[in-house]
């Protein structure tokens, strides 16, 4: 049974996707760093920004004011972020998340150790939560892994080894600690999806063979919407290993072949509960899905503020601008008003912080 995030939420999230069908792939977390990787005088200036701010972060990490931390904080990139942790635990001898656990309480504490934590920290910290104890959050491992690159999956495989292994015995479960989680924790199709992507052989060319798509585009009508009943194998295998540029043509050509249908719909028809919203994502613009999960930790009665934080912390700068900005276009009031209505004191004051960042 799902823990915490109510399928009454999960489908208002795929009902309001249907229409803003795959804009492409998310741009890379900081794609500067990427280009400046082998740039001697660029990541040295980093360096130096690093030292800058590893020494403020010590100074001002127990005063009263949160103000400061938050304005050294919010700008910062998840690699920018990396730089200033490892030079401030190498200078002060101590864990940086311990401190900053020692200093802080409450939602604050959870949302500044989670902007310091690494992209596969944050992820695998999530994908344990999600699945111990009583329940299962099926929709913050779809939130997880629907939006991983291969490598990343890969690095969590390995990082959950480390970090979350639970058996008695030395000896590693076949697969690893997270399969081995998946395994017990789900079920049926929305198991074996999980456990496709966990292979971390999705294609992520931008590439796409237009025949192939124009075939596969029927193969998914007549072994879905044109048929009694649905060939889930089919269905799994596009949607566990076809690019989301490839998956976008092929809803082009089915359109094209079907009218007034395409893979929104027959999603909808095919496919059902976690199912169905795993696959949805798979093929929804990442700053779409996480717009509407967003407005779903705020709306309601209280506030998910583990997936507030997830959300907010995950996402760099420059994604946070672009989730914001169809938030505001989608809900006609802006992110920022939201939280602010919702939340209260230093802690409002730093997710303020990171979406006007």
């Amino acid at each position: 049974m799902a823990k915490s995030a109510p399928i009454v939420a999960l489908e208002a999230t795929t009902e309001q996707l249907g229409g803003m069908f795959l804009k492409g792939a998310p741009p890379p977390d900081d794609e500067e760093e990427v280009l400046q990787e082998n740039n001697q005088e660029y990541q040295q200036k980093k360096q130096s920004e690093a030292i800058t701010n590893a020494e403020v972060v010590k100074k001002v990490l127990s005063e009263p004011s949160k103000e400061k931390i938050v304005k050294t904080l919010a700008s910062l990139t998840k690699a920018d972020l990396s730089r200033m942790r490892q030079v401030f635990e190498d200078t002060n001898k101590t864990s940086l998340i311990a401190e900053i656990s020692k200093s802080n309480k409450g939602d604050l504490k959870d949302a500044l150790q989670a902007l310091v934590e690494s992209t596969v920290e944050l992820k695998a910290r999530t994908l344990y939560w999600a699945m111990k104890g009583i329940g299962t959050s099926d929709i913050a491992i779809i939130d997880v892994l629907a939006y991983s690159t291969n490598q990343e999956i890969k690095d969590i495989l390995a990082y959950y080894d480390r970090k979350y292994v639970v058996h008695s015995t030395t000896k590693k479960p076949p697969g690893g600690q997270l399969v081995y989680d998946i395994e017990k924790e789900t079920g049926g199709n929305f198991r074996r999806v999980l456990l496709e992507l966990l292979k971390a052989e999705r294609d992520e060319s931008t590439a796409v063979n237009e025949a192939l798509a124009e075939e596969e585009a029927i193969q998914l009508y007549k072994k879905g919407e044109g048929k009694w009943g649905t060939d889930n194998d089919f269905f799994i295998k596009l949607f566990t290993t076809r690019s989301t540029y490839h998956l976008k043509v092929v809803d082009l050509y089915y359109k094209q072949h079907f009218p007034g249908s395409g893979i929104i719909r027959a999603l909808r028809n095919e496919t059902g509960g976690s199912y169905r919203d795993l696959l949805m994502a798979l093929v929804a613009p990442w700053e779409c899905w996480f717009a509407q999960r967003a407005n779903t930790a705020i709306k309601g009665l209280g506030t998910d503020d583990r997936l507030l934080i997830y959300i907010l912390t995950l996402h760099d700068v420059d994604k946070r601008k672009v989730i914001a900005k169809e938030y505001e276009r989608r809900f006609k009031r802006t992110l920022k008003e939201d939280i602010i209505n919702d939340t209260s004191g230093d802690y409002q004051k730093f997710l303020v912080g990171l979406v006007s960042a």
